[in-house]
């Protein structure tokens, strides 16, 4: 098969957390660049990683490019790269680029009359997240339900249980007037609450998403991609 385009794909290991443009999309012409855009839309993380992927197409594969196309792929044909990046203090630039040498990713074999040659230039990006504006209450996010684990729900909910059924023999004992009891069920009660707010505090920060917070914008250099001739 004669490749006359180059597909590429960008991915990230949080997809919801960024906005990315264009995702997908092919080269077709000689010297054709591509300029990716992807904003944050939460603070960005260290722990954030970028991933270019690219592929040689026949003609007929490069109409109509997408997602479900993608897919159809075998991936012994795509050819990865990541791209280096690295966090700092907002100061209201743009990011700055530091590219590093060319790294050839793959060369079709030589009995080939004409084929492409795929370089992806390895790019050290610093990401600057956006000064926060005004602070906003924290907004539910249904769709964070269930990413909840079943277990941690009903670790919750024998708790609650538990510190009712706690609480109401505390009152109990407190009506018959037996000190003794009464002091050991509000010190199980009072325990079982800890618990509680132990538990529920990791649990907020999966149900609430903060407000009002500005998404930081990014530029990649993306792989360059060339026809050559043998």
């Amino acid at each position: 098969m004669r490749a006359s385009c180059v597909g590429f794909k960008f991915k990230t290991n949080a997809p919801d957390k960024f906005s990315v443009k264009p995702v997908l999309g092919a080269l077709t012409q000689l010297a054709e660049t591509v300029e990716v855009t992807v904003r944050s839309l939460q603070p960005i993380s260290p722990e954030d990683q970028f991933l270019i992927q690219t592929i040689h197409l026949a003609p007929e594969e490069c109409q109509g490019l997408n997602s479900a196309k993608w897919r159809t792929f075998h991936s012994r044909r795509i050819h990865e790269g990541f791209i280096n990046c690295r966090t700092s203090p907002s100061t209201g630039c743009s990011p700055r680029m530091t590219p590093v040498p060319s790294q050839t990713l793959y060369s079709p074999p030589s009995s080939m009359s004409a084929h492409h040659s795929v370089t992806k230039t390895r790019t050290t990006v610093t990401l600057k997240a956006a000064t926060p504006g005004k602070r906003q209450a924290p907004i539910f996010s249904w769709r964070s339900v269930l990413e909840v684990p079943y277990l941690t729900i009903q670790l919750m909910l024998y708790l609650l249980y538990h510190a009712f059924k706690r609480i109401s023999h505390f009152y109990s004992d407190v009506i018959v007037e037996k000190v003794r009891p009464a002091r050991h069920q509000l010190a199980w009660a009072l325990f079982i609450c800890l618990l509680l707010v132990v538990t529920a505090y990791p649990l907020r920060r999966i149900l609430f998403t903060p407000s009002g917070m500005p998404g930081s914008s990014v530029v990649f250099d993306t792989p360059q991609v060339s026809p050559q001739s043998q």
